[in-house]
């Protein structure tokens, strides 16, 4: 099995500066044979699956919804079919009632550890974004430096359109329309 490497790029000297640091992911390489096969393996999760709908927001809306303050209420309301089969509308039995019963526990495991992994991608996400962006702002620093400008205008002007401002509106005292200058 193929795990995610980490080399050490930083010198020792930075280490012991910055001891605390809560970057986790320095020196971390996720090479693309490991994302090949994480993709590969969530395709096979997915293939494992019966059919997974796709619901659109409208159909997302319309539907009953089972909450945590709900589930009481179904689970009761199984207990009492199952006590009393013949208070059953004809279109239900109960071994359809105990085989959803059974889908949604497994579809609740299911779902609790796909939001755990999830989660943990959107924080490491976060986290690399993060540091890319500060170290992006600390490239744009120096590039503002009068060197930086005569050694590469098209670069510096590239990174300045990010933070470029759009002309403010000014009202017409006369109409009362807004202009721009």
């Amino acid at each position: 099995m193929t795990t995610v490497t980490e080399t050490n790029t930083a010198s020792p000297e930075v280490i012991e500066k910055q001891p605390d640091s809560k970057y986790i992911f320095n020196g971390v390489i996720i090479t693309p044979e490991v994302v090949s096969q994480v993709v590969a393996k969530i395709n096979e999760a997915k293939a494992l699956l019966p059919s997974l709908p796709n619901l659109t927001g409208l159909e997302r809306r319309r539907m009953a919804k089972l909450g945590t303050k709900t589930l009481g209420f179904v689970h009761g309301a199984f207990e009492a079919a199952q006590k009393d089969p013949g208070v059953l509308p004809g279109s239900l039995s109960l071994e359809t009632l105990k085989q959803q019963e059974e889908l949604y526990e497994a579809l609740s495991l299911l779902e609790a550890h796909a939001s755990d992994f999830n989660a943990k991608l959107g924080d490491s996400l976060m986290s690399v974004g993060s540091w890319n962006y500060a170290a992006a702002l600390s490239i744009y620093q120096m590039f503002k430096t009068p060197l930086a400008k005569a050694k590469m205008p098209e670069q510096q002007a590239y990174l300045r359109q990010r933070f470029a401002r759009t002309p403010k509106k000014k009202e017409d005292q006369s109409s009362g329309t807004a202009k721009t200058k």
